[in-house]
């Protein structure tokens, strides 16, 4: 199967990914059929289909879209590295129509995250997708005004994130349950966050529920803020979780970690 990319769990992988620095991004998943097959077909697609996150063109700025292109240049080609992943084009548009419900379980589950972070209306940042076999995937990501990785803050953005309690909802038919984990971890930059995500989607036309794992790491170097998250995937037939290639994570966020300090000079 080639993989589709629309809104979908990229939201939540997302938001595993990188709470430390951006909260609640959100996901939504597609719409049911009647029929197991039709089901299973639509959960595959809601499962793999994503939306990589770009900063906003604004053409009366143009040293921004400057920067912006410079950090997206810099971004590791994980398709070089692995030829079994291809990078995901960033020209769907995001469908937020069920945001507010899947915030508000987010925000329920962690109260104490929430009160901590806020979405951003100007997110400068730059994040590219890619998408391999099995309904595996890889991003990897830059951010010029990180937020929460600063050595006054980041502990207590760990102590937030963990604090979460598992995270239920039920969208479309879907039933859906997310578990967070952080930990500081300084291996890459100046501070980092090592970060895990566990997501199970069930449905009653579904034999078996679909298992997600993500992890990822979120690092500051100097004042740009980096990021990788790696998810597993599972057998479109069978639905069996297939393992993620988390023996890359360490990998892209040293490529990640080199080419933000060569920026910072």
């Amino acid at each position: 199967m080639t993989p589709q990319r629309t809104t979908s769990t990229t939201r939540l992988r997302a938001f595993a990914a990188s709470s430390v620095a951006a909260l609640l991004l959100v996901t939504a998943c597609g719409d049911d059929d009647d029929t197991t097959a039709d089901t299973t077909s639509s959960t595959t697609e809601a499962v793999d289909d994503t939306t990589t996150t770009s900063a906003p063109d604004d053409p009366a700025d143009d040293g921004d879209d400057a920067a912006h292109g410079d950090l997206s240049a810099m971004l590791p080609d994980v398709s070089a590295i692995d030829s079994s992943y291809t990078a995901v084009p960033s020209d769907d548009d995001d469908d937020s129509s069920d945001s507010a419900e899947i915030e508000d379980a987010m925000e329920e589950a962690c109260p104490e995250a929430a009160a901590l972070f806020e979405e951003d209306d100007e997110d400068d940042s730059v994040e590219q997708e890619y998408a391999g076999e099995l309904e595996r995937s890889i991003t990897v990501g830059f951010d010029p005004t990180p937020r929460n990785l600063d050595e006054g803050t980041i502990d207590d953005a760990v102590a937030a994130i963990s604090s979460c309690e598992t995270v239920t909802l039920t969208q479309d038919g879907m039933d859906m349950t997310i578990d967070l984990a952080a930990e500081r971890d300084d291996m890459f930059g100046d501070r980092g966050v090592l970060m895990t995500m566990n997501l199970s989607m069930s449905h009653p036309q579904l034999p078996a529920p679909i298992q997600l794992e993500m992890r990822g790491r979120i690092f500051q170097v100097g004042s740009l803020g980096a990021e990788v998250s790696i998810t597993s995937g599972f057998d479109e037939t069978t639905l069996e979780p297939v393992p993620g290639d988390f023996d890359l994570l360490d990998t892209l966020a040293a490529e990640l970690e080199t080419a933000a300090a060569e920026h910072e000079g």
